[in-house]
């Protein structure tokens, strides 16, 4: 066969095809018109009209012979459309023919096992293939012919031979067997010097050097079914091409794999899968490799799609005039884009975000119903903020907005939306209570405002939308402290616990294991109440045998102080007690006395305070309500003050979105309630008073 594979690789693909069908289908005895222009349509790659010339020539067939290559031509016909169905039985009939040539049957029988290939028949496919092999084998050793015979067999016995090497190498692959697969195709390669099925070769030779993790190898066997399947193969080099992306973006190089999918999309009749790539790649790309692609394709795809991220990912960092600067070119560089649609709402939605009235900030809580207490102690210190700053500064007054939610979840999330569509407030101090807050962080989300609670202490809550954020103190940050200082200053390491029986109680039970273990020291007992109880007996029972060092009180300030006076009555007044800030209260030293001596805990707010800005605060307020501020006041006038000082900082670029970046960044804060920053959830930093009782009153044991 060496003389074979040496004739092969001197030909062209098409003059190889073109030299085989004259001799399978015409042979040496001449041919009718019928087939000779069966054949031209053959070779044309125009199967339908082939299919009809050797429908022709089977009618017009004299002799056995004739009939058999008519009927060869019609199967190969009927392939080259895809209907192997109705090709199989009709290479059947040729290879059973005892009239037809040796060569011809064998030829038939190739297509046989092709047509079981594509049909799903993979094993009886194999097993024919095989016994052509066989055949092909003792013809070529035991035909004597002359030379030019000699050589007219060399070329149809290599093709045969390449096809149905092509053939098995197909059913290994689809087989699963890649390295199998790989033998097969090598040799085909070989015998076929170009056009498609070399193409379809090196192609899957690529993907079976790919799974064994040789990438570089595959590139270039990519390459060389690139070049096999020619210009006029354009869909063929489409696959490849989206191939090679998929190995360039498994070697983490998003650029050679968009630059692929892009020669791609040139050479694609069906652009939906080269597109979806690309939005895949493109949609995660930093605004910096976008910049890369908007530059390199200004007029053409992908350079629509990287400017639309580029856009957004502009506005999202709060840059909404470059990223409406970008998404505007857009609408010029691309008239055509199907992106179109997409950035036109996103110009809209910025245009929506940027017209906001930065002097106006929202107020959302309780002024009427059971928590109307509550929500007016929180609007007195937002409003003492505003109002002071607008005394000092009367060219840049702030206006506070404010909408009485009842205490009704709904109503927040009503006032939230009126607030930000109607009213254009550049942020909102609110909304006030839990509930209110979580049923409303979907509206949040959706309208992009800026929201900062006072208030609301439910744990984990602003972590989940980037605009929310709050200023209060929560248990967990509280019992993490106490539990920090009683184990490094005071050297306790056997703990107790005593907590209420309802959720809050079970909540924070969870946090206070969690908290003591990061402290490397144990829980020693626990025990549980009613809520409602005034009898302590029973949990105290429970963890006086463990000989706590320190006992942790979960309870308001009645509880505690009802619940002192027992723990004294069973002997455990000697352990170190520790509390929340529900104990910052007077009622607490008047129900406890002096059982509760010694009782210690955190707070971010001590009007007692030496600091000259908690002190001015107080007077102000005092001088303003005619009462002393409470925590809740508090914290409202720290947030009123730091969204007056944000907006104040970014000038003539304030929105919305640039407003929640720079709370986001908020560092060194100078606050009455020991506010400093926020942490990634949104949740304060806080720098926080040691109180204890002490001689009947409530001192700082440990300044911030």
């Amino acid at each position: 066969m060496i003389v074979q594979n040496r004739l092969l690789r001197g030909m062209g693909g098409k003059l190889f095809f073109l030299a085989l069908l004259w001799l399978v289908a015409c042979g040496p005895g001449g041919s009718s018109v019928s087939m000779r222009s069966a054949i031209d349509a053959l070779y044309a790659g125009r199967y339908a009209k082939s299919e009809s010339h050797f429908q022709r020539a089977r009618l017009d067939a004299r002799e056995a012979l004739e009939k058999n290559r008519a009927t060869f031509g019609l199967a190969e016909a009927l392939a080259g459309q895809r209907r192997y169905e109705e090709a199989l039985p009709l290479y059947r009939e040729v290879a059973e023919s005892r009239e037809a040539p040796a060569r011809l049957r064998l030829n038939a029988r190739e297509g046989v096992g092709r047509s079981l290939y594509h049909l799903g028949s993979l094993q009886k496919a194999q097993e024919t293939l095989f016994g052509v092999f066989r055949q092909l084998q003792r013809l070529s050793e035991t035909e004597k012919l002359d030379f030019r015979t000699q050589n007219r067999l060399l070329l149809s016995l290599g093709r045969l031979e390449a096809r149905a090497t092509y053939d098995l190498g197909l059913i290994d692959y689809k087989l699963g067997k890649l390295a199998s697969a790989a033998v097969y195709l090598e040799k085909v390669v070989h015998l076929l010097p170009g056009g498609p099925v070399q193409a379809r070769a090196w192609t899957i030779l690529a993907e079976a050097r790919l799974a064994e993790g040789r990438f570089e190898a595959a590139l270039e066997t990519l390459g060389r079914a690139y070049v096999a399947a020619g210009e006029e193969r354009r869909e063929q080099r489409c696959q490849i091409l989206q191939l090679q992306a998929d190995i360039y973006l498994q070697r983490k190089n998003n650029s050679a794999a968009i630059e692929a999918l892009v020669y791609s999309q040139r050479n694609c009749r069906d652009l939906t899968k080269t597109r979806t790539k690309l939005h895949e790649i493109i949609s995660s790309l930093p605004a910096g490799e976008l910049r890369t692609l908007v530059k390199a394709y200004p007029n053409e795809p992908p350079g629509d799609m990287a400017a639309f991220y580029l856009g957004r990912a502009l506005a999202e960092e709060g840059n909404l005039k470059g990223g409406m600067d970008v998404l505007r070119q857009i609408l010029l560089d691309h008239p055509d884009s199907p992106y179109l649609p997409k950035v036109q709402g996103e110009i809209e939605a910025i245009e929506q975000r940027l017209v906001v009235d930065p002097h106006s900030i929202g107020f959302i809580g309780p002024l009427s119903g059971r928590f109307a207490a509550v929500g007016k102690e929180i609007l007195a210190g937002a409003r003492l903020a505003v109002d002071l700053y607008n005394e000092n500064h009367p060219a840049t007054e702030f206006r506070l907005l404010v909408i009485d939610s009842e205490g009704k979840p709904e109503k927040a999330c009503e006032a939230i939306q009126e607030l930000a569509s109607e009213k254009r407030v550049i942020g909102i101090v609110g909304p006030v209570t839990t509930a209110s807050l979580k049923a409303c962080l979907p509206v949040i989300a959706q309208l992009e405002i800026p929201v900062i609670t006072p208030s609301a202490t439910g744990e984990g809550l602003v972590a989940k939308s980037d605009y929310a954020f709050r200023t209060c103190l929560l248990q967990s940050q509280q019992i993490r402290r106490v539990l920090e200082f009683a184990s490094k200053s005071l050297g306790a390491r056997r703990f107790a616990l005593i907590y209420p029986q309802n959720s809050y109680g079970l909540a924070m039970r969870e946090i206070f294991h969690s908290a003591v273990r990061a402290q490397s020291s144990m829980v020693v007992a626990e025990g549980s109440y009613a809520p409602s109880t005034p009898d302590f007996k029973g949990p105290i029972l429970k963890i006086k045998p463990a000989e706590p060092e320190a006992i942790f009180l979960l309870g308001g300030a009645k509880t505690i102080g009802l619940m002192a006076p027992q723990l004294a009555f069973y002997e455990l007044g000697a352990a170190i007690l520790l509390g929340t800030n529900a104990l910052n209260a007077p009622q607490v030293i008047q129900i406890g006395g002096k059982h509760v001596e010694g009782l210690m805990f955190v707070d971010d707010f001590y009007l007692s305070s030496p600091s000259p800005l908690v002190q001015g605060f107080s007077q102000q307020y005092t001088q303003v309500y005619g009462r002393r501020p409470t925590r809740l006041a508090a914290q409202a006038y720290d947030t009123a003050r730091l969204v007056m000082l944000k907006v104040l900082e970014l000038g003539n670029r304030v929105n919305r979105t640039a407003l929640m970046r720079a709370i986001q960044s908020t560092a060194n804060f100078d606050s009455v309630t020991g506010l400093r920053s926020f942490d990634m959830d949104g949740e304060s930093v806080k720098d926080l008073h040691l109180l204890g009782i002490r001689n009947g009153r409530i001192i700082q044991v440990l300044p911030p």
